[in-house]
């Protein structure tokens, strides 16, 4: 395993795809880091995969959230999308409880 340390308190990070496999892991893995690292997760919720299943992990990270030091804030939406991704860095940070 790569060891890399990297300061994350008082950060924002952003994860997209946060409500797949991956992503909600990353999410949670920052969450849990015990830092006080502000994450706004964004995930078009499409189909591909089953919604029900990105929803019950979607779920899962905001109780995670509300038990962390971090925030989290789930944005749903396509990132590639030029006019809906434009409002993303304004004002979205804020504490998931």
């Amino acid at each position: 395993m790569l060891d890399v340390n990297v300061e994350l308190a008082g950060k924002t990070v952003l994860v997209t795809g946060s409500a797949g496999f991956i992503g909600s892991g990353l999410v949670r893995c920052l969450l849990e880091s015990g830092e006080q690292v502000n994450v706004v997760g964004i995930d078009n919720m499409n189909g591909y995969y089953d919604v029900s299943l990105k929803e019950y992990r979607q779920k899962k990270l905001e109780e995670a959230a509300a038990a962390s030091e971090g925030s989290f804030v789930f944005i749903r939406g396509d990132i590639a999308d030029g006019r809906q991704s434009k409002g993303y860095s304004k004002n979205t940070v804020r504490r998931s409880s």
